[in-house]
């Protein structure tokens, strides 16, 4: 689910203000966006023991409220603290 959708429906005020900021605005709450993302891919990292590239998949999936993520480079059926792991390429 895209930023801007998650925002208008779980807070709708601050989705008021995101309409009135500027690019640049919008480009330093990326910046922060990033840096929160960052951070909570290194304790999936520290936790699960994956490459970092892979935990930042898992974190971003986590932070979208995904349950399911489709992925050949896991076990099938591995769970990540609610994200599970389906191979799509396996039955």
């Amino acid at each position: 689910m895209p930023f801007l959708v998650k925002i208008r429906r779980r807070q709708p005020k601050f989705h008021k203000k995101l309409k009135r900021m500027t690019w640049s605005d919008l480009c330093w709450l990326d910046v922060r966006l990033l840096i929160e993302l960052i951070i909570a891919a290194v304790r999936v990292r520290r936790r699960f023991q994956v490459y970092h590239w892979d935990a930042t998949i898992i974190a971003a999936a986590q932070e979208l409220g995904c349950t399911t993520l489709y992925s050949e480079d896991f076990n099938r059926g591995q769970n990540f603290d609610g994200v599970r792991v389906v191979n799509p390429f396996k039955s």
